[in-house]
Formats: structure tokens, C-alpha cells, sequence
């Protein structure tokens, strides 16, 4: 068990960091017992990198929770995904929670999806959660549109 001490420690130090959010990429609650491992389309990935997603595109995306020892863990209920900005992308989650398809809604921009879960299997509640950066570009261009002016004497 960690000390009542390090918690709070923890906590100042993570309230500290999230000022500094969107430069960290990620941020996981900390807990004790589990961290996240995410995958996107079956290749697991550094949550502290951006992943780009053109505008036209989708992304499978599942997640495993470990013990700080690397074990695999488990957790109460559904994992939960959320997406920072549905309007840039959309993340819809499997019945289970422990995957999820996101995809790019139409406009470029940046988002943020995140699963969370909860590590406690008692009646209490301690959440971990994990994100993800996308940033969505536009794609290839597929369509020319030409505008002309208004007809006069030459």
C-alpha cells in the first residue's frame, strides 16, 4: 500500500502538472494497482504521442489494464470512452468498453479520447483513466471547384 503521505504528495504534484495538460499528452490518475495499455488497431501505442487521422478516416482503438507489476488486471463494470470534441471526432465504444472505433466527423482540428474505468473491485471507487491526442488533418484532395467572375467585354 502506498503511504497516505505519497498519495497526497502525488495528488499536488498531478494538480501542478495539470497546467502543463496539453503539453504532457497524456494524463492517468494515479493509482496504486493498474495502469492502461492502449491499443489502436492492434498495435500498442506511446499515449503520449499525437496520433494524426485524416478527415476521411476511422481508428480501432482497444484497452488493457495492467498491475504496476505488468500483470493483467481487471476492473469494475465497463471501461467508459469519452472524446474531448465529438464535433472533431467521434469515439463510439464497444458493448464491453474494452475497445472502441474513433473516427473524424468532417472538420480538422484536435480532440482528446479517453476510456476510464474504475481499479476498485469494492464497493468503493477508484478511477484511472487514459487518453489519447488525435489530431485530424485534411485528406487527399478528391474534387477541383473553379470560380469564375462575372462575364464582360473584352
Amino acid at each position: 500500500m502506498l503511504s497516505a503521505f505519497f498519495l497526497k504528495l502525488m495528488d499536488a504534484i498531478l494538480e501542478t502538472l495539470a497546467v502543463y495538460r496539453s503539453a504532457a499528452k497524456l494524463w492517468i490518475a494515479l493509482n496504486e494497482a493498474v495502469k492502461i495499455h492502449l491499443f489502436i488497431d492492434g498495435r500498442e501505442v506511446d499515449m503520449a504521442e499525437t496520433l494524426i487521422l485524416k478527415d476521411s478516416q476511422k481508428v480501432s482503438a482497444s484497452v488493457e489494464f495492467k498491475t504496476a507489476a505488468g500483470n493483467p488486471a481487471v476492473v469494475e463494470g465497463a471501461p467508459v470512452w469519452a472524446s474531448s470534441n465529438a464535433a472533431i471526432v467521434e469515439v463510439v465504444a464497444a458493448a464491453d468498453g474494452l475497445s472502441a472505433v474513433a473516427r473524424a466527423v468532417g472538420p480538422i482540428g484536435t480532440s482528446q479520447i479517453s476510456v476510464s474505468a474504475d481499479a476498485d473491485l469494492g464497493e468503493g471507487v477508484k478511477p484511472i483513466v487514459g487518453t489519447q491526442d488525435i489530431e485530424v488533418v485534411a485528406g487527399e484532395a478528391v474534387t477541383v471547384g473553379i470560380t469564375v467572375g462575372t462575364p464582360e467585354e473584352q
